[in-house]
């Protein structure tokens, strides 16, 4: 089956409406905002996660970092500096 061709002096019979510069700027606005928001995913999405990961990093440690027991001399004893 072979494709519909058309030649090159009908294309030219073919108008092609072009928006008034009011709505190509509109238009150049909604895709600005498109591009920063596919920008914002790519770059500040990975530096939220590192910086959340942080986050719960912290907090597991503040949480769960029990303080470590040490073994105080006996009264009236002597402590032997090793260094």
């Amino acid at each position: 089956m072979q494709m519909p061709q058309m030649a090159t002096p009908d294309t030219d019979k073919f108008q092609m409406p072009i928006p008034s510069l009011t709505e190509q700027a509109r238009i150049v606005a909604i895709l600005d905002k498109f591009d920063i928001l596919t920008t914002s995913i790519t770059e500040g999405l990975p530096r939220e996660m590192e910086l959340r990961q942080k986050q719960y990093e912290y907090d597991r440690d503040l949480l769960l970092g029990f303080p470590k027991k040490t073994l105080a001399p006996a009264d009236g004893a002597k402590v032997l500096a090793l260094f």
